[in-house]
């Protein structure tokens, strides 16, 4: 069974539908297919903007924009069928009383954002089975949403698989399957049933899953781009492609802001070796961007940037930390027990300072676990207050060929400097696959501007 996975741009319009419909079932007369879906474009982010009203005011005036929208696709598509009109419709009677709840409580769980967008992702599933049959696909199936085919254990930040049940279920679901079939996205349960997500893009990291099980020859992500950008698009017009990268570096990418799969995406792929190929349904037969285990060296050994907005930087200093063992341990103790992820991390050689990068929502608890942990030290003068900076970002520049690299800080640091970017902080792994710094926020789009030129030229 080969695996595929459908980013939700380009499930944006019947014509989308469309092309992905071509090339599934063209691919499913050699084999057998699991897709692993995701809502129309847009839906996702229209059903967040629903439960943030939701939260105020009744909104069921509103949510038949969401069905609507599925409509209107299937109408463009020419599948006005009254039985998947009907289906659709009773999804949207289940959206309007999920919304309901939420405008009665003034409140939305967890787990009725996940039962929506799920709700939606059937919806998309819905049509583009119905596409399928319509091409000719004799055996097209949409998976139920009781199903679980993957079991974890509640964690942070996400639950962490249980690989033998998950294998076990797997295996046992793959070898009932026939032709396509089309994968939604409740798929993750405890050992007891309840079930959990894995966040943003968690179908990404589904697919992968499936796929390393199954040992699959490779994982494909279908998208209506060629490749995966060297700079995020929203700072760079047209930016160049990447057309092979190694594992790590696209973990590296993924982690540190940038959207295009799940930061986990990798990790199941990497003992088996499958390599992971970004495709666009505009060039199907070709592979837009190759990740697997040997990355290639790019311009000047420099793979990609991204960056991560909405950063606070928090800053430690004090006399009193000064060879004390076990002080940092004491410090991210204190974060952990509050459920604060630090994103990155500089300490002078001296010991005098630790500065520490969080998420900005975050900063406010971080300040109250580590003004408690470090009460005497604060009381007795041994350390300061803290300094906090905001808003900041974190920019990175990723690479697998900047090991050993000589000159590279100079050029990029330089760089910034020309471009009159100051640095508040800097951070490189023993690995040299990643270069952090922490800028100003309102600085972020020169800083990304300024490197994308030095390194990689003008934008295609």
């Amino acid at each position: 069974m080969v695996v595929h996975r459908l980013s939700s741009q380009l499930l944006e319009n019947a014509e989308g539908f469309q092309k992905i419909a071509r090339i599934l079932s063209k691919e499913s007369e050699l084999r057998r297919l699991a897709v692993v879906l995701s809502p129309v474009h847009g839906i996702d982010s229209l059903i967040r903007t629903l439960i943030a009203e939701a939260v105020h005011r009744d909104v069921r005036d509103r949510v038949r924009e969401l069905i609507e929208i599925h409509l209107d696709v299937m109408e463009d598509l020419h599948l006005n069928t009254a039985s998947l009109r009907q289906s659709l419709n009773e999804l949207a009677a289940q959206i309007n009383d999920l919304f309901l709840g939420i405008s009665l409580t003034r409140y939305c769980t967890d787990r009725t954002a996940e039962l929506l967008l799920d709700l939606a992702i059937q919806a998309a599933g819905l049509i583009l089975k119905e596409l399928l049959i319509e091409h000719g696909v004799s055996s097209v199936s949409l998976t139920d949403r009781s199903l679980s085919l993957i079991y974890a254990k509640p964690s942070r930040p996400f639950p962490i698989v249980d690989w033998e049940l998950t294998g076990k279920a797997i295996r046992d679901w793959a070898a009932e399957q026939q032709g396509i079939v089309l994968l939604g996205g409740l798929l993750v349960a405890t050992p007891s049933g309840q079930k959990v997500n894995f966040g943003r893009n968690s179908g990404d990291y589904i697919a992968s899953l499936i796929a390393s099980v199954l040992r699959a020859p490779s994982l494909t992500v279908w998208m209506n781009q060629d490749g995966l950008p060297v700079a995020p698009a929203a700072y760079i017009g047209n930016p160049k492609r990447i057309r092979q990268m190694s594992y790590e570096e696209c973990m590296e990418m993924a982690y540190f802001g940038s959207d295009f799969l799940h930061p986990y995406t990798l990790l199941p792929l990497i003992e088996p070796n499958i390599p992971l190929h970004i495709r666009s349904i505009e060039t199907p037969d070709t592979t837009a961007t190759l990740i697997e285990s040997q990355g290639s060296r790019y311009l000047h050994n420099i793979t990609g940037l991204t960056s991560i907005e909405k950063i606070s930087i928090l800053n430690i200093e004090g006399g009193g930390m000064i060879g004390i063992p076990g002080f940092a341990a004491r410090l991210f103790a204190a974060l952990s027990q509050s459920q604060i992820n630090v994103i990155m991390i500089s300490q002078a050689s001296s010991e005098h300072s630790i500065c520490l990068a969080i998420r900005e929502e975050e900063t406010g608890r971080a300040v109250q676990a580590i003004e408690r942990e470090l009460e005497q030290e604060r009381q007795s003068g041994q350390i300061g207050p803290i300094d906090i900076l905001q808003p900041c970002s974190i920019v990175a520049i990723i690479g697998d060929g900047m090991k050993g690299m000589k000159g590279l800080s100079g050029r990029i640091f330089g760089a910034l400097g020309r471009a009159g970017v100051n640095v508040l902080a800097i951070a490189q792994g023993s690995s040299e696959r990643n270069i952090s710094f922490a800028i100003a926020a309102r600085e972020t789009v020169l800083a990304i501007e300024s490197l994308y030129h030095e390194f990689f030229g003008d934008p295609e």
